[in-house]
């Protein structure tokens, strides 16, 4: 399991100043951190973590990985990023409920700019990556947008 340890604010200045770098921010993670929508992470792994530790819910995830797809530089970064969206939608509760609360979170522009990044390679690239079919995963992403 990685942990990506990411602010739910673009006010970074105070920690840009004390460590030299801005991280990236998602505002998608303030109900996460606010106490509204976040999962305990102690139901999710079996190691010992404190009970106030939260993750984001199955719908927050999916969204910030179509929000971040677009921008990713690297070619693995875009590979995990569909793989992790796959695996989000495909494996973790029902789909048809998870794809209902991540297009919450979406905006009409989110969801295109999305579209217009990927391709049939980066597709079939990340179920290699992953060894499922490419099919599966180019419809359980594109599920998403219909």
């Amino acid at each position: 399991m990685d942990i990506d340890l990411i602010p739910d604010t673009t006010k970074l200045d105070a920690f840009e100043s004390a460590f030299g770098f801005r991280p990236p921010a998602e505002p998608l993670l303030e109900p996460v951190f606010g106490g509204q929508t976040g999962e305990q992470l102690v139901e999710h792994i079996d190691w010992s973590v404190s009970k106030d530790t939260q993750i984001a819910p199955p719908a927050g995830l999916a969204a910030m990985k179509v929000r971040a797809f677009p921008d990713r530089d690297k070619s693995h970064k875009r590979l995990k990023d569909l793989a992790d969206l796959h695996s989000v939608l495909w494996y973790v509760a029902d789909y048809d409920d998870v794809r209902a609360a991540t297009l919450e979170h979406l905006t009409d522009e989110d969801l295109d700019t999305f579209v217009a990044a990927i391709d049939s390679e980066l597709y079939e690239r990340t179920a290699r990556l992953i060894d499922v079919d490419g099919t599966v995963i180019r419809q359980s992403i594109e599920r998403l947008f219909q």
